[in-house]
């Protein structure tokens, strides 16, 4: 599923190019279990600023016309772009989680380090199920 929900946020961030930019712009590469995904994220950011080069266009253009295509299929919106962000921003939070508890020998730095991050993540669930109580744009 997150693969997916990477993919279906880049659709959308291209069917909806004005609120997507925004979003885009604030994830960096942890934020994508796949590098292409991310190489993908920083393409579709450079598209949406208007500085796409010809050359990066016909290299990305399959790509885009399968999320172009996804975008329609799945019926774009920003409520459900706006979701999306913030699963990807709970992926990263887990992953840190995870890495942050197998090492079980945590000095008292870490311990805080692992702290913010459960803290974070509680935040993004909560923020998630607030979007998930609002009605969707559809």
């Amino acid at each position: 599923p997150r693969e997916r929900d990477e993919r279906l946020f880049l659709a959308m961030c291209l069917a909806l190019p004005e609120r997507g930019r925004i979003l885009l712009a604030d994830l960096d590469v942890a934020h994508f279990s796949d590098a292409s995904h991310w190489e993908a994220a920083t393409h579709i950011r450079a598209l949406l600023a208007g500085e796409d080069s010809s050359e990066a266009s016909s290299r990305w253009a399959p790509l885009l016309g399968e999320l172009n295509a996804l975008a329609a299929r799945e019926a774009a919106s920003e409520w459900a772009l706006e979701e999306l962000y913030w699963k990807l921003h709970l992926y990263r939070a887990e992953d840190g989680l995870k890495k942050m508890r197998e090492n079980a020998d945590l000095n008292e730095s870490r311990q805080r380090e692992l702290h913010s991050l459960e803290e974070l993540r509680l935040s993004v669930l909560a923020r998630l199920d607030a979007i998930r109580a609002q009605p969707p744009d559809r």
